[in-house]
């Protein structure tokens, strides 16, 4: 099993997908002349654009999420600071924007039908999360009243009984 993975000046790399993707992603970065940029984080696309959005399956494996003989693009994520402008390649991904951007050279050209997206599947798992401040739903909650005494109401119960029998009231 192998894919392809196109970058710079329509460059290809073949690689064998059949181990981690973290280790998949180092080795790219390595062989494509991206290792000594530490901080850069790269993924994956296919020929219409689809980011594989590997980097949040690290320690499985790439077979899982790349299709044999498949042929894909490299592509730099970059985190898209506070006050940065999106531009049509941002992806909003759970508390982060990303910018998407191909490192393939003439990729328009190259591939016509190419436009950066995800699939409907990673958009539902990428939502941003819930609003800590609010309140989760009362379903299922009885009200409860308190008396001027400060314990529970007994209102509509019948009264219960202790051990020998007598009422509690």
């Amino acid at each position: 099993m192998y894919i392809r993975i196109k970058y710079a000046d329509n460059q290809s790399l073949i690689v064998n997908p059949m181990c981690s993707v973290i280790n998949l992603l180092t080795a790219i970065k390595n062989m494509t002349g991206h290792a000594a940029d530490k901080d850069m984080l790269i993924d994956l696309s296919d020929e219409t654009g689809l980011i594989q959005d590997l980097e949040v399956h690290g320690r499985e494996y790439a077979t899982k999420f790349l299709s044999s003989h498949g042929t894909y693009i490299l592509m730099e994520k970059q985190l898209l600071l506070e006050g940065e402008k999106p531009t049509p390649t941002t992806i909003q991904q759970a508390l982060h924007s990303y910018n998407y951007v191909p490192l393939l050279e003439h990729c328009a050209q190259l591939y016509p039908n190419f436009k950066i997206h995800l699939s409907e599947a990673q958009k539902k798992k990428l939502k941003p999360l819930r609003n800590v401040d609010k309140n989760p739903s009362p379903a299922g909650r009885m009200p409860t009243t308190r008396n001027t005494a400060g314990s529970r109401s007994t209102a509509g119960r019948p009264p219960r009984s202790n051990s020998r029998g007598k009422s509690r009231h």
